[in-house]
Order: structure tokens, then C-alpha cells, then sequence
């Protein structure tokens, strides 16, 4: 038997024990006590989801903000991409200079 089978036989036969016992002189509680684990169950698995969506969210907003910085870095390195125009537009004026410099000396 694996070690689960064994965990989960202790909790089931006591659980069985107290739905077979007779009730002293009132109503049957065997129900409310399946009731009560399954609804702390049920609690359990709500608290570990939330606590794992929470986590989640954590390191995504970690990784975001990771991110963000990374294309800040990228829009500050590339600033001068659009002044490359501008460089073009000189740089054709000087060699348009130059070529008629050229051409007046005859060269």
C-alpha cells in the first residue's frame, strides 16, 4: 500500500466509526460532520488557488516592471535613430556642395 492509501484510511474509518455509531439521544450529526470536512475542503482548495493566483500575478508584475525598464533603455539608446534624417539631409547638402566646388575648379 502506498503511504496516501494509509493517510487517507486513518480519517475514513474514523469518519465511518462515527457515522455508524448510534446517536445518543438526538438527531444524527453523521451528516453535519460529512458537511463540515467537506466544506473545510473545499476552503482549503479555494485558499491554495488564491494563494497561487497571487503568486502568480507577483511574479508577473515583477517580470513587467523588468520589461518596462528594458524598453525604456531601448527608447533612450535609439533617440538619435530620428535624427537620421536630419544627418541625411546635411550630409546630401555638403557632398551636393562639393560637387560643385569640384566642378568650378574643374576638377
Amino acid at each position: 500500500m502506498s503511504a496516501s492509501v494509509v493517510a487517507w484510511e486513518a480519517p475514513m474509518s474514523l469518519i465511518l466509526t462515527l457515522l455508524q455509531q448510534d446517536a445518543p439521544a438526538g438527531p444524527p450529526l453523521g451528516g453535519w460532520y460529512v458537511g463540515l470536512a467537506i466544506g473545510f475542503a473545499i476552503v482549503l482548495v479555494v485558499v491554495v488557488v488564491v494563494a497561487s493566483i497571487l503568486n502568480s500575478a507577483q511574479t508577473i508584475n515583477q517580470q513587467a516592471r523588468v520589461a518596462i525598464d528594458a524598453l525604456d533603455d531601448g527608447y533612450r539608446n535609439t533617440l538619435g535613430m530620428w535624427d537620421v534624417s536630419t544627418v541625411d539631409e546635411h550630409a546630401t547638402h555638403i557632398l551636393q556642395s562639393a560637387q560643385s566646388v569640384r566642378q568650378v575648379l574643374g576638377g
